[in-house]
């Protein structure tokens, strides 16, 4: 019987000091090391909404009522970028057709935080 009180006890040691090694090392990953906590602060989620191409309309001749157009859209987020570029380029007013003053006022209303 005094075997057994002692293998039991040894055993119950065993699993309280695993137990204690474990969770020490959960406090010392979760708590103490900041690696962790930057990888997470890095990995956040960044929905992206995307959107399908939709078929063609047709009546019953086979005349088309609503057919697709291609569209983009463009954003910036700032907290994506630490200095904002001002978009004063000949090519971006001609590629959407916008004047460059446009850009400008969009630039100064949202822009300028350095």
């Amino acid at each position: 019987m005094d075997n057994f009180k002692n293998r039991r006890g040894i055993l119950v040691s065993a699993i309280v000091i695993a137990f204690a090694v474990i969770a020490f090392r959960l406090f010392q990953v979760q708590i103490l090391d900041k690696e962790y906590r930057v990888t997470a602060e890095n990995n956040a989620l960044k929905y992206e909404t995307l959107y399908p191409a939709r078929g063609r309309i047709l009546d019953r001749n086979g005349d088309v009522l609503v057919d697709n157009k291609l569209t983009y859209d463009i954003m910036v987020t700032p907290s994506d970028v630490k200095r904002a570029p001002y978009p004063k380029s000949p090519l971006l007013s001609e590629l959407y057709q916008k004047h460059v003053e446009d850009y400008e006022q969009s630039y100064a209303k949202w822009g300028k935080k350095e």
